[in-house]
């Protein structure tokens, strides 16, 4: 099918004494592929131009159409090698490239490493509004509120969807916020009843776990000092009373040590589900890769 396609394109080379492709060749079959929609031929063929061409503005000319196409087709890391190949050529063209990346970094929800990328853009003035709206976003799943909110705050109404960032300051600024439970609350109710602290944070297979296990050892603990308290005196051995309590208490700290930990898991879980509801909002704006992503870099 590509041979077919290829000698509709070059009538000329269809002879059997010349089959053969031309280094200028490959990079109009690159620019057609990409044109066509076809990205991942439009990669090879402009990759193979880049690393075949001599003469340094065409060569980033194939780049940048291949970076494209990289990003368009998931070949991230092919792409990260030409970004850093291109570090030194072109500073400006180089930032957006890292943008774009960066971009592409956080659809797949890898936040550190875009956020690495955005940190070496020195001059993101072209397209300042999605370099800003990146940068909150990339704040944001690391919870940094501040940030976020610093960087959206920069975004002018120029911005494509800047009445959806204004919702999104909206949200983050608001005074409802995640909900908290508390330590101080949530242990001295499980030292009186085991599991109610458990309860109070919504783990409630802790807690029905935690008041059976205890309250059976409980039980087991005050029968066996009741059994050897109506013994004589002289056929007390106190042995299965200890061994009882000594269960008792590990089970009863333990009960106190998982209060705290489904605390804080309470907590995280408040938190993360905060913020994620935040960067929802985020994903619905990034859905439109044609003004992030597919922007022509001009040379």
């Amino acid at each position: 099918m590509i041979l077919i396609f290829l000698l509709q394109i070059f009538p000329g080379k269809s002879t059997a004494q010349d089959t053969s492709l031309k280094v200028s060749n490959l990079r109009d079959l690159g620019v057609i592929f990409m044109e066509k929609g076809e990205y991942q031929l439009a990669y090879y063929y402009n990759y193979s131009y880049y690393q075949m061409e001599t003469d340094t503005a065409k060569r980033i000319g194939a780049a940048l159409d291949a970076i494209d196409a990289c990003l368009l087709t998931g070949h991230y890391p092919e792409a990260d090698k030409i970004i850093f190949d291109l570090e030194n050529w072109r500073s400006d063209v180089t930032d957006l490239l890292k943008m774009k990346y960066a971009y592409s970094l956080l659809k797949q929800k890898e936040f550190t490493r875009a956020n690495i990328y955005l940190s070496r853009i020195e001059n993101p003035l072209v397209f300042l509004n999605q370099y800003h709206f990146l940068k909150a976003w990339s704040g944001l799943n690391s919870n940094l509120k501040s940030e976020c909110i610093d960087n959206l705050n920069l975004i002018d109404n120029t911005f494509i969807a800047y009445n959806e960032v204004n919702g999104i300051k909206e949200m983050l600024t608001s005074d409802k916020k995640q909900k908290t439970k508390h330590v101080a609350l949530s242990l001295p109710m499980s030292m009186l009843v085991p599991g109610l602290g458990q309860a109070y944070s919504g783990f409630y297979f802790d807690a029905l776990q935690s008041f059976g296990l205890n309250a059976a050892f409980g039980i087991g603990a005050y029968s066996s000092w009741r059994y050897e308290l109506t013994k004589d005196k002289t056929d007390r051995t106190y042995v299965l009373p200890a061994l009882s309590t000594l269960i008792f208490s590990v089970f009863y700290i333990t009960n106190l040590y998982n209060t705290v930990n489904v605390t804080h898991k309470a907590n995280l879980y408040s938190e993360q589900e905060y913020f994620r509801k935040i960067s929802d909002r985020f994903d619905i704006i990034l859905e439109n890769d044609t003004y992030f992503v597919r922007f022509k870099i001009r040379l």
